[in-house]
């Protein structure tokens, strides 16, 4: 959720911009104007940490013993399936935020991926051709070592099968 206020910063400049505009032009900043860069302040920080929020509240991890299946979603359900058997590669990432929260995030390599959307804790890339690509992943859980660790142990089991 924290990572939403990433944005915070960049409105702030965005909008003094227009409140530099708006005195450069004789406006007084007791009137109308103020509100209006009040609200646009506040909804600029309430839409993305709300819309994380939901989020996160509605992301679901499910790992049985032939596949992971990731459902999000804010309004409509996103749910991703990745076979164990593609998995060629699992990865841990914990960051400053996640060390705060003894969180972290398991970021699933697997051959062919195309990008659907940002589901979950997926990250998009880009290729050198100019067509993303998704990487499936499992975001802000606890323990992900341990995880990772299962997450392994499952795939090499459905491989040897």
């Amino acid at each position: 959720v924290l990572s939403s206020l990433g944005f915070v910063p960049f409105a702030l400049f965005f909008l003094s911009i227009i409140l530099v505009m708006i005195w450069a032009s004789g406006g007084l900043m007791f009137g109308a104007e103020i509100y209006f860069l009040y609200g646009m302040i506040a909804l600029l920080v309430l839409i993305p940490l709300t819309w994380q929020i939901l989020r996160c509240r509605n992301t679901e991890y499910v790992m049985t013993n032939k596949r992971i299946i990731i459902q999000s979603g804010v309004f409509g359900k996103n749910t991703r399936y990745v076979d164990l058997d593609k998995i060629q590669e699992a990865h841990v990432e914990v960051g400053f935020v996640d060390r705060i929260f003894g969180t972290g995030s398991i970021r699933i390599l697997t051959a062919g991926q195309a990008a659907m959307g940002n589901i979950g804790g997926d990250t998009i890339t880009w290729s050198m051709k100019g067509i993303p690509t998704i990487t499936p992943g499992i975001g802000a859980i606890r323990n992900p070592y341990e995880t990772r660790k299962l997450l392994n142990e499952t795939a090499e089991q459905t491989k040897q099968k």
